[in-house]
Order: C-alpha cells, then structure tokens, then sequence
C-alpha cells in the first residue's frame, strides 16, 4: 500500500536536525512554499480545479449568510476536526462569528472537537477513533438548522472521527459537505477502525463520487507536500486548512456585506466586490472547461458539475491567495530574528527544568496557546514544558464550553493566572515571549498592567513578536521595546487587515512562525532524528501505526519486530506474549501512561539494548534523544 503524501519525509528537510537556528527557519521556509508552488504532479491550491471548487463554495457560504442576515432562514456552518484541525476549526469559527457581531448579525459559525473542548488544550487524541460518536456531535448541533454546511477537516484523510460525520452528513438533504485534506483520496486511511464497519477511506471515495455529480458534495485536496517533521500535520496542514477557510468566508463576507476587498487585503489592484456580483447570478451552465488565470495551471483535472456562472471566474479568490503568498514571504523575511527567538526557546527547553511560555491578547493568546497545545503528542513534550496565555482568559476566547478554569492547572490560561501561577516561579531557565500587535485594541498590551514588567525584572530571558504593516516603523513601536528583552522581532507584513479587530491575515503569519519556533526549539533539543519525531505521543489508533513505522525505519527492522518493541516499551515487560492479542485501544491506554515510548522501543529493536531496564538506564543518561538513534 502506498504511503499517504501527508506521512512521507520531506527532502527538503532531511538535514534539519543537522543545521543552526537560522538553517532551520530557511528550511521551514522551503518547505511552506510548498503551500502555494504545491508538490510533485498533483494540483496545488493555485490550478484551475481547486480554484474552481473554491469559488463554489464562497457562492454557496454568500448565498446562506445572505439568508441569514435577511432573516430568511437558520443557517449555519460547522467545521471539525482532531487535533490541530479541531482547534483551527474553533479560531476560524470564533473569528467569523466575532465579524458577524461586528456586522450586526446572529453568529452561526460551529466547531466540533474529538474530545470535546478540553481537548483545545491537552493531549486527547483517542477520542479521534471514535466515528459513531463524530456523527452524534454534529446530528446534535445542527439539529435545528434549515441549512448546514459542513467542513470535516482531517489533514491526512485519516481521522476516524470526521469520517463518521461525512458518512452521516453526506447522507442528509440540508447539507453541503465538504471534506478538507492534503492527500489523494485513493490514499486515505484503509484500516479498519474498533467500533465501526467502514473505514476512512471507503467514505471518502463514496463522497469524491457523490461530489461528481452533485454540487453538495466537495472534496477540497490540494497537496502541499511532506510535513517538514514528518507527519506533523499541525504545520503545513493546519496551514492549508486556514487558507483554505479564510479564503472561501473572506470572499463570502466581501459579497454579502458589500465589503470592498481591498478593505481586506490592502490592494488597488483587487477587484470591489459587491453583493450583487455572485448572488442575483442565476445558474447557467455546467463547467467542464478550465479558463486560464494569470499563470495558474490549467490541467486537465476531473472538476465537480456546479452550475452556478461565477465559480468559473477565480478572479476574487486568486486575490485573496495571492495575499495569502505575500504574507508568507513578509513572515520569513526577518530569517535572523525569528532564528534569535527560536534559540532563546531552545536553550530553555535543554535545560531539565526549562520551560517557554507565550503570552499574548485575543487571536495572537489564542495562536499561542494553540502551538504550545501540541507539544505533548508531537515531540512528547511534559504538559508545564510549553505553555500558552491569554489576556482574558477563557472569556476571550469563544469556546463553546465556557470556562475550563477548574478543569486542573493546565486550563488556568489568563494573564491572572499567568501572574498567580508561573511569574512567581520564573527562572534563568525560562523564556517568556510576548506576541503584540501594532494595531491598537489588538494587542491587548494595556490589559497586562505590570505583568510584562515584572517578568523583565526576573531572571527568564524575554522575548517580544511584533506584527505590523509594512509602514509601521520601530521607532512608533518604541513603547513596546525594552533593552531587557533578549530578542525583539518585527514581523512586517505588506499590509494589515482587521476587520471587526479580526487579524485575518496576520494571525496567519504569526502561526507560521511559532511553528517555526517550538519545532525548531525541539529539534535543537533533540527531539528529532533527520525529520522524523522519535519521541511523540501514542495517544490513538493513527499514531500508533505512524510509531511502528517510525520504529522499523530507524531500527532497521521488520515491522512484526517494530511492533513488538514497541510493545515491550509500553508495558514495560520483556515478554509481551499476553499483550499481543488485545485490541489497539487497549496498547494505546497503556501507553499514554508511559514516558520515551518510541525512544525505548528503538533501543530494544535495534538491538542496542537487550532488555527493558537497559533501555531505561540509557536513556536516563542521554544528553538527547537523537544521541541514541545515532
């Protein structure tokens, strides 16, 4: 069986635990610009396919907004996913929701979790296996709605828990159904699933086929390539999912509320839209052609049927990626500074007791809190290693279950908890960076009082993220800088759109480069071999299997001889037989109760160990991880 594209080792970064912080940021750089260029043979966001299907659905998300705001009906809009999917799926639809109340209408926008919103901030990946329980959350939250369109986004379409809503969604009459991933869909996940009858990938092919001839089926997949760390979808495909989101409700909220676009995106050479200019359009024919656009491909690609006249004119939508690309440029331009923050984090997180906290307002806390999320299943991470804080706590930030203050010291997100909690313990071993805005009320900086100057005075090194236009200058952001902070790092982006205080645009670079900082901090640490994780989290059926493959790759052995290794380091046995004919579930529970899985079990299969307590004592004298792989 071929290997999905979403799990294969990026050439581009095969060296990058080889190169210093500076090397690692240009590598990441290489490998984003795959978003937009796209990978290999196969279509990329900019062909006319994936245009098209875009434009489509910006008809389609205008034309129940447009009900909406004339009271016409009770429409909404569900995005889901696990993981990194799940949380871009609740800053899209907070930020949509938050525009709409700018604009004076009743939100709509939804997101659903694996997990339910404690996952937004801990690891709680099992719930992904969970297919009949997707398919209740989303029967339960559109059960009163006339209209539904839905986005299940599963980046390597092989999350169980979207598959079992698109299963259900694409059987219902009031919805539009659209699934969100980077792979082909004859590369989806084909295994068999505990407590189902299908699999990821029979569902999505019946949905590819739907969508051939009906309009209220779509599979959205441009490819964007190989993960920088492989596998590690959090990046270029959380990435994707937000273009891709931004671009279709950008476009739609232009039309429905007569917005000009370059309101948005700052350019004289957009076009104004208009709300007349898609929805007084009729259907009038069926697009089987691809018109050219600039230098986009125009390939041959099988396109859905849409009757609606203006999916066929890209115009709108190439602006708004085309933004998109320029954004990306401006966010890796400043190489040398993002490299500063990034060593500042990782001399931190080398040291046993270091940690990095962000700390910001609003989308940038949010974006903050949303990296430092991720640390646990991806490089196994400690929960109190990487951490993020809001300004406002959980009141900023729009999740559907309020505050989750007292679900234990992990969900004490607020600037006041940051003072109460971490302050009074901040070390010489401890980074705290700051992320700010030069557009005023975005940033939140009156709202810190003297946290931030409290946390100069301690003995943490500091650092400051500041996104601005291109006109802002460092001498009007002189009240933000301060001599005591060890790195200061101006992001300058060709313009700066807020919409309703929405940073669209911008929160998309700072996403960009705090990935780059924790994934590179990580590498530094050694948490990486090549580009390969050797010490994520086993936390559900996918990742188990990713292990085993991770294992067998770096051992060079077997998979039966991987698989039992890995056994072995998760119940910490030497004899494994008993174990071997449980379910998957069963090995993933023990699992998550074990530190260094995946580093025991590839002592064990490559032989440098003979026994599980060997194992242990090596890797409790390792300087690194990636020591022992060498």
């Amino acid at each position: 069986m071929a290997t999905r594209i979403t799990e294969l080792p990026n050439e581009l970064t095969a060296n990058i635990d080889s190169v210093d912080a500076a090397g690692i940021v240009r590598l990441l750089r290489q490998s984003d610009a795959q978003l937009f260029a796209g990978w290999g043979a196969h279509p990329s966001i900019n062909d006319a396919a994936i245009l098209t299907k875009i434009s489509c659905l910006a008809v389609k998300a205008a034309t129940l907004l447009k009900e909406n705001q004339q009271k016409e009906g009770e429409n909404v809009f569900v995005f889901s996913g696990c993981g990194t999917s799940g949380r871009i799926a609740w800053i899209c639809s907070r930020a949509y929701n938050r525009l709409l109340h700018h604009l004076g209408n009743k939100p709509c926008f939804h997101y659903l979790t694996s997990g339910g919103d404690v996952s937004l901030i801990i690891s709680n990946e099992l719930p992904e296996d969970d297919p009949p329980q997707g398919a209740r959350d989303l029967e339960a939250i559109t059960r009163d709605a006339q209209q539904v369109m839905f986005f299940g986004v599963t980046c390597g379409l092989s999350a169980p828990y979207v598959a079992g809503q698109i299963d259900y969604a694409m059987h219902q009459s009031k919805f539009t159904t659209v699934l969100i991933g980077f792979n082909p869909v004859t590369l989806a996940r084909d295994t068999r699933i505990e407590k189902w009858h299908r699999t990821c990938k029979d569902v999505f092919l019946e949905l590819e086929e739907l969508s051939q001839r009906s309009e209220k089926a779509v599979v959205l997949n441009p490819i964007v390539g190989p993960e920088p760390i492989t596998g590690s979808t959090r990046m270029k495909g959380g990435s994707m999912t937000e273009i891709l989101l931004d671009t279709i409700f950008t476009t739609a909220f232009c039309q429905v509320f007569d917005i000009p676009l370059q309101q948005l995106i700052g350019s004289s050479n957009s076009p104004t839209l208009h709300t007349h200019s898609i929805l007084s359009s009729s259907p009038t024919h069926t697009i089987r052609s691809h018109a050219v656009v600039g230098n986009r491909d125009t390939s041959k690609a099988a396109v859905p049927v849409f009757r609606h006249s203006p999916c066929d004119d890209h115009t709108t939508i190439a602006s708004v990626i085309d933004s998109f690309t320029s954004v990306y440029q401006a966010a890796y331009r400043p190489v040398e500074g993002v490299a500063s923050l990034l060593s500042l984090a990782a001399d931190c997180l080398r040291h046993p007791n270091g940690h990095l906290y962000y700390v910001g307002a609003n989308t940038f806390g949010i974006l903050g809190l949303i990296d430092s999320s991720e640390m646990v299943d991806t490089y196994g991470s400690a929960p109190e290693e990487v951490r993020g804080f809001v300004v406002g706590g959980w009141r900023d930030c729009g999740n559907q279950e309020g505050d989750l203050s007292d679900k234990g010291p992990f969900f004490r997100i607020s600037h006041a908890h940051f003072s109460e909690d971490v302050l009074p313990r901040l070390s010489a071993h401890d980074c705290v960076i700051f992320l700010g805005s030069s557009l005023a009320g975005c940033d939140g900086s009156g709202l810190l009082g003297n946290v931030t100057e409290r946390v100069l005075s301690s003995p943490a090194h500091c650092g400051l993220l500041i996104v601005a236009d291109m006109q802002t200058t460092e001498a009007a952001l002189a009240h933000l800088a301060d001599r005591r902070y060890c790195s200061t790092v101006l992001l300058r982006l060709p313009f700066y759109s807020a919409l309703g205080k929405e940073p669209l645009f911008a929160g998309f670079a700072l996403k960009l480069v705090l990935n780059a900082i924790s994934t590179g901090a990580n590498v530094m640490k050694g948490r990486v071999y090549g580009n390969t994780m050797i010490n994520l989290t086993v936390a559900n059926d996918k990742l188990f299997f990713r292990s085993v493959d991770i294992i067998s790759d770096l051992s060079a052995c077997h998979s039966e001889e991987a698989r039992d290794s890995l056994l072995r380091a998760i119940y910490q046995q030497d004899h494994v037989e008993k174990h071997q004919l449980l379910p998957v579930s069963s090995h993933i529970t023990a699992a998550t109760q074990q530190n260094m899985v995946i580093p025991l079990a590839i002592l064990l299969a490559s032989g440098q160990c003979s026994t599980v307590a060997e194992a242990v004592q090596v890797i409790s004298e390792a300087r690194s991880l990636r020591t022992l792989v060498k």
